[in-house]
């Protein structure tokens, strides 16, 4: 909310020559009041900062400034610019520096994830042991059910990542607290016999497996739910998961759709690049920013709010890391 009624606006004008306009939309305060300074990330780490020079802004007016960084850019780096109006004395409310208005443009466009380089990579190891699909290569292994088409194991090193065999599934649940016109009850899931299949690449540097479901939500009228996960291992340990899904049109009690797993105790510590610090779903993402952030499962429950909901999710997310201290994923 404080974000949405900040009356310092900031809209680019041209970004390429670092002009932004800034409006004071406040009926009786001078815009000399606040100290404006900005921050650009580089993948979210500060790479440059200023304070511009006193701004003698009257209310309900508006003007473009240039803010003066170098304006060059790393090929397929990202680049924000953070800008924030904070107030330049203390106050009967609020103390010296306290951040009045902020915002955040990007500078650069989102890189595209990097392809693999199959010329670098190890040949794999694939192998059948009863109903166990198991790829090896070089410190790592992963092994999925044929039956059940579901990942059972996933090892770096001497490290068991997946808890209790139970790797990637169907998540399809959401308790929306504040729509209660709608149906927020759980219901089980059962799932056909997938249909599972595997294909080795012809220089044994990476294997694909797709597993094809069909899950039925047993609700009052149960609800049919075709879903396909996609798995591309690669010879240095990487891989990659696509799932896909089909809502279908009887399916109103489905909101998100995805895959869930859980990691083995200890995995406590969390960094991310994406929207935050906060929680970022569509109705806060406005306040949070792309930068680097820390946080573990216990702060992520610490959301304010004034009675328990939904909460924790963060959006825009380029990459994740879970560690105990010692490794991580």
């Amino acid at each position: 909310m404080k974000k949405i009624y900040q009356y310092i606006k900031f809209k680019p004008t041209a970004l390429s020559a670092g002009k932004v306009e800034i409006e004071n939309k406040y009926d009786f305060l001078n815009l000399n009041e606040f100290d404006i300074s900005w921050i650009v990330l580089r993948e979210g780490i500060p790479v440059e900062s200023g304070t511009l020079q006193e701004l003698n802004l009257v209310p309900n007016e508006k003007t473009v400034i240039e803010f003066p960084f170098k304006r060059r850019y790393d090929p397929g780096k990202e680049y924000f610019l953070n800008i924030s109006a904070t107030l330049k004395n203390k106050t009967s409310w609020a103390e010296k520096g306290h951040q009045i208005a902020s915002a955040q443009f990007a500078l650069t466009p989102r890189p595209a994830i990097e392809a693999i380089d199959n010329s670098v990579l190890a040949a794999l190891n694939v192998k059948t042991e009863g109903s166990n699909l198991i790829i090896s290569g070089s410190g790592f292994s992963t092994a999925f059910n044929t039956a059940t088409g579901k990942m059972t194991s996933l090892q770096y090193g001497n490290t068991e990542y997946l808890y209790k065999q139970n790797g990637l599934n169907l998540n399809w649940y959401r308790s929306v607290g504040n729509d209660k016109f709608t149906d927020q009850n759980y219901y089980p899931v059962l799932e056909d016999k997938p249909v599972f299949i595997y294909s080795v690449a012809d220089d044994n540097k990476s294997v694909i497996l797709i597993s094809d479901f069909v899950a039925t939500i047993n609700s009052p009228t149960p609800v049919k739910l075709p879903y396909s996960v996609k798995y591309t291992v690669y010879g240095n340990g990487m891989i990659d998961v696509e799932g896909s899904f089909t809502k279908p049109s009887t399916g109103a009690i489905i909101r998100r759709l995805g895959l869930q797993m859980q990691l083995p105790e200890g995995f406590e510590n969390i960094k991310y690049y994406g929207k935050g610090p906060h929680e970022s779903y569509i109705d806060r993402i406005k306040s949070a920013y792309v930068g680097l952030y820390s946080t573990t499962p216990k702060g992520m429950e610490y959301e304010h709010y004034v009675r328990a909901q939904s909460l924790g999710n963060r959006e825009d997310v380029r990459w994740i890391e879970i560690s105990d201290g010692k490794m991580q994923v």
